[in-house]
C-alpha cells in the first residue's frame, strides 16, 4: 500500500462547509498581506506534505495520518447532523468538542507550543498506560524506551492531548450547558489555519471557553454560564479578527466582500496596535 503525502490539519469536509456555491473559497495570504487573486479548492488548502509522516526503526509511516483520517471520519457523522439539526446532543458534543481541540493541536501553529512539552508529557499526565497483553511477561526497560522515544509515540501525543479535557465528565456536561449555536447568513465566518478561538490556551490539560465556526452560518460558542445569545454583530468581526490574527498563512472565506472588509479591520486594528483586544471583546459579546 503506498504511502500518503498530502497531509491536511485541517480536515477538508470540514473546509467543505466554508465554500461558495462553486464550491471554491476565496483566500487571503497572510505572509504576504494580499488576498490571492483566483480562488482555491479545498483540496489545495491547509495541507503540508508529509506531516504526519512518521520515522519508526529507519521506515517512514504514515500511521498517524491514518488515526488522524480514522477520528475525522468518526467526527464528520456528528459534525454534518449538527449542522443539518442545528442542535447538540450530549453524544455529539463529544465529538465537537474534540474537534475543537484536534484543531488546537493538529495546525502547525501549535508547533512551537508541541515541542515545547511533548518530551515531557509522561504517561500519567496523558493518562495512558503502556503494557503487554501477556500477563505473565514484563515489559523490557530498554524496549519500553524505546517506544516512548519513537517519532510516532511521540508525535501520537498531539491526539492524546486533544482527549485529555474529554475524560473530565463534569466538564463535558458543563460545556453542554453552557453551549448553543449561533446562526447568521449576514457575516459568513472565516476558516484559517488556525481556526478556533480560545479565551485561554495556557493549560493543555483543560479546554476554556472557545469559539468554533462549524460553517460559514453556523458558530458553536461555549462561555461558561451563558445564556446563549449574541448581543451584537460586533461579535462577529471579532469572531473574524482572531482567526486572522491567529492565523499563521491562510484564511479563507466564501465571500470575497466580506474578506476584504475583515482584512482591511485586521490592518487597520494592527497599525493601532490594538490586537490584544480582539478575543476579549469577542467573548464580551456572549451572554
Amino acid at each position: 500500500m503506498s504511502k500518503s503525502k498530502k497531509h491536511h490539519y485541517i480536515p477538508q469536509f470540514f473546509i467543505r462547509n466554508f465554500t461558495d456555491n462553486d464550491g471554491l473559497l476565496y483566500v487571503y495570504n497572510k505572509d504576504k498581506d494580499q488576498i490571492v487573486k483566483y480562488k482555491q479548492s479545498p483540496k489545495g488548502l491547509f495541507f503540508e506534505n508529509d506531516r504526519n509522516t512518521v520515522d519508526f526503526s529507519g521506515h517512514q509511516l504514515d500511521n498517524l495520518e491514518s488515526m488522524y483520517s480514522a477520528l475525522d471520519s468518526t467526527i464528520a457523522k456528528d459534525y454534518l447532523n449538527v449542522l443539518k439539526t442545528e442542535t447538540v446532543t450530549p453524544e455529539e458534543l463529544i465529538s465537537i468538542t474534540l474537534l475543537a481541540n484536534m484543531l488546537r493541536w493538529r495546525v502547525p501553529k501549535s508547533d512551537t507550543r508541541f515541542n515545547e512539552i511533548k518530551t515531557d508529557l509522561s504517561q500519567e499526565q496523558l493518562n495512558i498506560k503502556i503494557t503487554v497483553k501477556d500477563k505473565g511477561l514484563q515489559i523490557d526497560p530498554k524496549a519500553l524506551e524505546h517506544i516512548e522515544g519513537s517519532d510516532i509515540f511521540i508525535e501520537g501525543k498531539r491526539i492524546l492531548l486533544s482527549i485529555l479535557p474529554l475524560l473530565n465528565q463534569q466538564k463535558v456536561l458543563e460545556i453542554h450547558n453552557s453551549s448553543f449555536i449561533n446562526i447568521n447568513s449576514l457575516f459568513p465566518s472565516l476558516i484559517g489555519d488556525s481556526h478556533v478561538v480560545f479565551e485561554d490556551e495556557s493549560d493543555f490539560n483543560a479546554i476554556s471557553n472557545f469559539i468554533l465556526p462549524l460553517s460559514s452560518e453556523k458558530t458553536f460558542i461555549y462561555k461558561q454560564d451563558s445564556k446563549g445569545e449574541v448581543n451584537n454583530i460586533l461579535f462577529f468581526f471579532h469572531r473574524d479578527l482572531s482567526i486572522i490574527h491567529h492565523s499563521q498563512k491562510y484564511v479563507g472565506c466564501r465571500s470575497l466582500n466580506h474578506l476584504e472588509k475583515i482584512v482591511t479591520m485586521y490592518r487597520q486594528v494592527k497599525a493601532e496596535g490594538r490586537l490584544e483586544d480582539v478575543e476579549k471583546f469577542a467573548f464580551n459579546f456572549i451572554k
